[in-house]
């Protein structure tokens, strides 16, 4: 699992962008869609009748958005009254989701930063456009530059979103141009979404030195690490007991073939045993320095 958490400047194409990831082949989690789901909880709109009143609901006791969004729009501490009351459930849902999920996942979360990044993001993508662009694509909502600008004078400034983003999309261009990018992007998650630790054993020190050189030197490894352990295990039916050396290594997962290939030949057991897994947790600059050293 490897989750992608994507937000970006109101207006600039978030959505867009994560439909091509889901298009792509990715999981896509909404936080916008969430948050809609909660307002059809009776604890949210109790909350809310309490503290506006019925002036945001329609005779049916329909929430009214554009209601709201005047008030929180307007006053800071509405705003983050409102926050305070739908974020914490809306991050334990995704965060539901995502223990749940598999693979790559994109969580699409218009308050990354300024709420904190959560533990379970791995990699962060910012969806940057112009005012002029984003005026355009937002007209059938009526929202002009001052609209745009009342929704974002809350939030983190841009600057510091940018520099804390792993990979920024500028969305200043065609949706064909749009998609060459995303797709550039994709093919990089992928990559770095497959960093693997995997291990295998062997009878001396010297015969575990040798196949881990053998591996480095072939750049299907980006390190290795040897320790002695006690070793208990099942051969035709007898329980073995010895000192080996096991050899564990980190990888990326399309190279795994060829790495269980060379420890098959170089080994001296019958039946090496070479597993691998998927990293579950590592920094952006280590899953690079892997794939880098392994020639990806």
């Amino acid at each position: 699992m490897f989750v992608v958490g994507l937000t970006g400047d109101v207006g600039a194409g978030k959505t867009t962008v994560a439909s091509m990831l889901s298009q792509l082949g990715a999981q896509y989690i909404s936080a916008d869609r969430i948050v809609s789901e909660l307002w059809q909880d009776e604890d949210i709109l109790k909350a809310a009748k309490d503290r506006w009143g019925t002036r945001v609901f329609s005779d049916g006791g329909t929430p009214l958005p554009e209601r709201i969004s005047e008030i929180i729009f307007e006053d800071e501490g509405e705003y983050k009254w409102l926050c305070n009351l739908l974020h914490p459930r809306v991050r334990e849902q995704m965060e539901a989701k995502v223990l749940f999920g598999s693979g790559l996942i994109v969580a699409e979360i218009p308050l990354l930063f300024e709420n904190g990044v959560p533990w379970w993001v791995d990699f962060t993508v910012y969806v940057t456009s112009p005012m002029e662009e984003r005026i355009k694509r937002n007209s059938e909502r009526g929202w002009d530059e001052l609209e745009l600008t009342r929704r974002e004078k809350w939030l983190m400034p841009q600057e510091i979103k940018l520099k804390a983003s792993d990979w920024v999309i500028a969305n200043d261009r065609r949706l064909d141009e749009l998609r060459v990018e995303v797709k550039k992007l994709m093919v990089f998650l992928k990559k770095i979404s497959c960093c693997i630790e995997g291990f295998f054993t062997c009878g001396s020190f010297e015969e575990a030195e040798r196949i881990a050189k053998k591996l480095l030197e072939k750049n299907l490894v980006a390190c290795t690490n040897i320790v002695d352990v006690e070793s208990r295990y099942l051969w035709l039916g007898n329980l073995e007991s010895e000192t080996e050396y096991l050899v564990v290594f980190k990888s990326i997962e399309s190279l795994f073939p060829e790495i269980e290939r060379v420890v098959r030949d170089e080994h001296s057991y019958d039946l090496p045993v070479v597993t691998a897994q998927r990293m579950k947790k590592a920094s952006i600059d280590v899953r690079k320095w892997i794939m880098e050293e392994c020639g990806s």
